[in-house]
């Protein structure tokens, strides 16, 4: 059996270091329970002579100030992501939704005008906005079909894979 290491969509990981990380997942899998916690992911990585070292060390992850601030902004991430809003729908007789209250979307920047950044805006003010409902609608159907490339391979799933395809392709013909 051969095996090919890819980055998954929605990973910015370059892809040559899919082939570095599958490789090193798979030896460090060969113990006793056959299976890798981040922690051994991490102490591994820690010795100069493993080949995941090099990846911490182009994100700075390394220097202790770095990683600390760049944990910061992960945990920056994970609250803004951990906050959801209620929508009652005036006019309405469906209970209200929960939903996230806020997206990541892509943005113009602020300095440079040619580039984009990926920020966090709320639903609220994005749902007005055509241009930001389709950002919504795109990352809706890329989730979708991640979910149906990561499950398709179980036989037992495939009924709910068909269905998840069946809705995808409706959504394909939503335009704002």
């Amino acid at each position: 059996m051969s095996t090919a290491y890819k980055v998954r969509e929605g990973f910015r990981v370059p892809k040559n270091d899919a082939k570095v990380i599958g490789q090193r997942l798979e030896y460090l899998g060969r113990g006793d329970f056959q299976s890798v916690t981040a922690a051994e992911f991490l102490r591994d990585a820690r010795q100069k002579d493993s080949p995941t070292h090099q990846l911490f060390a182009k994100k700075g992850l390394w220097d202790d100030r770095k990683a600390a601030e760049q944990a910061r902004l992960e945990y920056a991430r994970y609250l803004m992501r951990a906050v959801e809003i209620e929508v009652v729908l005036e006019k309405s007789d469906r209970p209200p939704k929960p939903m996230k209250a806020v997206v990541v979307t892509l943005q113009p920047h602020p300095v440079d005008q040619e580039k984009n950044r990926r920020a966090y805006a709320p639903v609220v003010e994005l749902m007005k906005n055509d241009d930001q409902r389709d950002q919504i609608l795109q990352e809706a159907k890329r989730e979708m079909r991640s979910w149906v490339r990561r499950y398709e391979a179980y036989s037992w799933l495939s009924e709910h894979v068909e269905k998840v395809i069946i809705i995808l392709t409706e959504l394909e013909k939503v335009e704002f």
